[in-house]
């Protein structure tokens, strides 16, 4: 989280620097870096059960809403085409149910790291009936496919042990809409129906875009 706080500062003050002068670019403005937060439904789904000292363990996630923090760098291929890479973070909550025979039940909590990353595609509406230049307003449709991998620590041969999941793909279709404020810097928010972590089949995002 401080990480991504330095970066974000790090990102606004280059950007403000070189926007004191429009005829500055390094990408012709063609370049672009968002920073973000997007939800993540809070959906019961199973975990396959972990067996340890003849016990068996059932397992699910869900009972908690954690923010997934994304990161996208994005370059305009033509005034209406926009490719971009994504990665995003979130520590979701895994909550599980001991089944401990005649010890009765048990449960406990704890966090499983997330990470997703793809690409998008972004398709620019206005341009079909306004000229490009200088729009403060972009509205865009937006397909997205993409990974998801996690891990978590599992209890094997008395020794805690990071253990990585089986990955799986995430993929949707949605629209955007970003509000310059300035020239290189401003607004976006963004909502994708599709197939995504957690069971989920809708996902929102909002954050902060810089051109360079």
């Amino acid at each position: 989280m401080k990480k991504l706080l330095l970066l974000f500062i790090y990102i606004f003050i280059a950007n403000g620097l070189s926007a004191q002068n429009d005829s500055i670019s390094l990408f012709n403005n063609k370049l672009s870096i968002n920073i973000g937060l997007s939800n993540v439904q809070s959906n019961r789904i199973e975990l396959p059960p972990v067996i340890f000292n003849g016990h068996t363990y059932e397992r699910a996630i869900g009972g908690q809403q954690n923010p997934q923090f994304n990161f996208e760098i994005g370059y305009d291929l033509s005034k209406s085409l926009t490719l971009s890479g994504y990665f995003a973070y979130s520590n979701v909550r895994v909550n599980t149910l001991n089944s401990v025979d005649s010890m009765g039940y048990s449960y406990t909590s704890g966090g499983m790291p997330t990470f997703s990353y793809g690409l998008n595609m972004k398709y620019h509406l206005l341009p079909l009936f306004l000229k490009p230049d200088n729009l403060r307003l972009d509205v865009y449709a937006i397909g997205r496919f993409g990974v998801l991998t996690m891990y978590e620590y599992q209890q094997i041969d008395d020794n805690w042990q990071k253990v990585w999941l089986q990955p799986d793909y995430e993929y949707g279709i949605g629209l955007g809409a970003t509000y310059y404020f300035k020239k290189r810097w401003g607004i976006f928010g963004e909502c994708f129906v599709g197939d995504f972590f957690n069971d989920s089949f809708t996902r929102f995002k909002v954050g902060l875009i810089f051109k360079f």
